[in-house]
């Protein structure tokens, strides 16, 4: 009897191939192994899932394994599972998914390394932790699964300073003792720096790894391998780190679940919380979900039952109450003179005059860097365009236009391509036109922007440094600053939080108040200012002063904005009273684009005529709202509906379409943003 390996491949194929195994490779060939085979013309390396023995007239039908890369076994069985599950729930072929879940080189040998000494796991502070009620609570919990080795999803919910972290670093303790693994998610690489330090101020031992795609590759594949060995107790990863792995997993802790930093937007397009707790089904691990403002999703699980919720309030000292005001543009704009400042109302102004005069610190929150978002020539009316994408190039200082989508970069024209006219204006505002406005009004202030064109000139950390240090009076900031750890802001200006609240995706209500509840939880509490007595610590300029985010951030319940929100979503049938299956299709070629489009359209309407499909709502075909970018036309559909319903239309699509086009055909099972 001869061997025969199923190998799947990298490639949009949703199958395994059959290849046969020569006597040399026989001893060294196992599941989950990489190898080279020949496919066609070239040489590819793929994975082998499953193994028998066959007759040899079969065999020699076959192609043969060219090599065995692999000296063990790389994928083990618990991640070859997970592999599968999230093939099977995301509609991608398998090799795709284990490429994601595998990102070591070819070249990567299996090595013996030094395993870090073995210390005392306990905490260095565990008999100074006196538990309130409510941690308690989570805490008895958290140990009963974790002894129990009983899977479980627990929602951690709470504000800033509830204690959220110190509960699960106890857990974390916990599941230490009982000789188990520990896997920590953050959503920004970023903040793994910043997870490391505290671990290792609060744990004895040094086994913590920092694991996510930043890495240079050699550092990557060697931590890689001694997380594979067992030589870590604790791995602390962005979202990719979910497939590391990890052996005798006891505990996934989530941090800041609602993110959407968790979600892949490439193939495969996986989101990290589901498959984490696929992983900690597998494993029969506890996995916790920590959140100041969880998504809709989530929270509706945990009042449906389907997690334990453990709410925590503020500890009793250390509340987070900042004022918040809500300015009406409209109205403040009403009735001041032509001097007045078009980006700062009278309020704000006050608020950071007087925080200055305190020697205080100011946060300024507009999610739009640059200088301006259009530059228009006044006379005809018209946008200069990027000539890769379909949209608009924004103004930057010292003087030029860039797209925020591909990069593009030029200089501004000496004259309007349309009309050949030279009278050229600045619509809307960026980062760096509040940053010069600033410095207009306060000279003496110390100013500074933290978005990602700062970012990209590696000026982040000095900037973060010197802000917490006081060296900064006023920083200015994109939504990248609500992920980091500021201290001692004592007041925070949103300057025009329509911005957000108006992108055309049903989820822009959420992601605008969790963005705002965790800057201003961020505050130390309010601050009293000199002169005229106590000023607001929050101030949100808005043109829409009624949205119902603006009254629960004002009352400072999450509660609130759940039950409105849950409202508009059941109205509509969007998540979690549905699920939402996105299908885009993208090339060079438009009118190629649109007519695939519609040949999917009328495929699935014809599928959508069955019985158990009717429910299916199909939305489009329409082009996106940016319908080039990079060169690439993109045509979206939606589908609305039940999960099966939507595998089965997703599955027809694969099967129909896979291969036989020029256009890429994309599908995103339960897609974070729609726009």
């Amino acid at each position: 009897m001869s061997k025969i390996a199923e190998v799947v491949l990298p490639l949009p194929v949703d199958k395994s191939f059959s290849y046969s195994v020569p006597e040399a490779l026989a001893d060294k060939l196992q599941v989950g192994v990489r190898v080279e085979v020949p496919f066609g013309k070239r040489r590819i390396t793929g994975y082998v899932i499953k193994t028998q023995k066959s007759r040899s007239l079969q065999v020699q039908k076959l192609k043969d394994i060219i090599r065995v890369i692999d000296q063990e076994q790389l994928i083990t069985d618990e991640v070859m599972k997970l592999c599968r599950w999230v093939s099977s729930y995301y509609i991608c072929p398998l090799g795709k998914v284990l490429q994601s879940a595998l990102p070591v080189k070819e070249s990567f040998r299996f090595q013996d390394s030094e395993p870090e000494p073995v210390r005392d796991t306990k905490l260095k502070t565990t008999e100074f932790f006196l538990p309130t009620p409510e941690q308690k609570q989570a805490l008895e919990l958290i140990q009963d699964c974790i002894d129990k080795q009983k899977h479980c999803v627990v929602l951690l919910e709470g504000p800033h300073n509830s204690g959220k972290t110190e509960v699960y670093l106890q857990a974390i303790a916990h599941t230490l003792d009982r000789g188990k693994k520990v896997l920590v998610l953050v959503p920004e690489i970023s903040l793994t720096s910043v997870l490391l330090e505290k671990f290792r101020r609060r744990f004895v031992r040094e086994r913590i790894v920092v694991f996510h795609s930043g890495l240079r590759q050699k550092e990557h594949d060697l931590l890689w391998n001694r997380i594979r060995k067992g030589d870590t107790d604790i791995v602390i990863g962005t979202r990719s780190a979910v497939f590391s792995p990890v052996k005798n997993l006891g505990l996934i802790v989530i941090d800041g679940e609602e993110n959407p930093s968790f979600k892949e937007e490439k193939e495969p397009r996986y989101h990290a919380r589901e498959v984490a707790i696929e992983r900690a089904r597998i494993s029969s691990a506890l996995l916790v979900l920590e959140s100041c403002a969880p998504s809709v999703e989530s929270h509706y699980r945990a009042l449906k039952g389907k997690y334990k919720l453990c709410r925590l309030s503020d500890i009793p000292g250390l509340e987070i109450n900042p004022g918040v005001e809500i300015v009406d543009r409209k109205e403040k704009d009403k009735g001041q003179d032509e001097n007045r400042s078009k980006i700062f109302s009278s309020v704000l102004l006050n608020g950071i005059r007087a925080r200055l005069e305190a020697k205080e610190r100011v946060l300024l929150f507009l999610n739009r860097r640059g200088f301006a978002r259009l530059f228009l020539c006044r006379n005809c009316g018209k946008s200069i365009y990027c000539p890769n994408c379909e949209a608009p190039l924004s103004f930057h200082q010292p003087g030029f236009l860039l797209c925020h989508h591909c990069n593009y970069r030029r200089n501004p024209p000496q004259a309007c391509p349309s009309c050949n006219s030279t009278d050229f204006w600045h619509y809307g505002i960026g980062t760096q036109q509040v940053c010069a406005e600033v410095k207009k009004l306060f000279p003496d202030a110390s100013v500074e922007r933290f978005d990602t064109d700062i970012f990209r000139e590696e000026r982040l950390p000095q900037v973060l440094k010197d802000f917490n240090a006081g060296k900064i009076d006023i920083l200015v900031g994109t939504q990248m600053v609500a992920g980091e750890d500021i201290s001692g802001v004592s007041l925070l200006g949103v300057l025009l939080a329509d911005m957000m609240l108006n992108i055309p995706d049903f989820r822009s209500a959420e992601q605008t108040f969790q963005i705002l509840m965790k800057l201003i939880q961020s505050l130390g509490g309010e601050k009293r200012c000199t002169g005229s007595g106590q000023m607001p610590g929050v101030v949100i300029q808005t043109y829409n002063p009624n949205h119902y985010i603006f009254q629960a951030l004002k009352q400072g319940g999450y509660e609130f904005f759940f039950r409105e929100e849950m409202r508009f979503r059941r109205r509509l049938r969007y998540p979690p009273f549905s699920h939402l299956c996105s299908i885009t299709i993208s090339g060079r070629n438009e009118s190629g684009c649109a007519g695939i489009a519609e040949e999917i359209i009328e495929t699935l309407k014809k599928e959508k005529e069955k019985e158990q499909l009717r429910k299916i709502e199909i939305l489009g075909p329409m082009p996106a709202p940016i319908p080039k970018i990079r060169g690439k036309y993109k045509y979206e559909i939606m589908l609305k509906g039940r999960k099966t319903g939507l595998d089965r239309m997703a599955r027809i699509l694969h099967q129909q379409f896979s291969g036989r086009t020029h256009q890429k055909i994309s599908v995103d099972i339960d897609p974070v943003r729609i726009f």
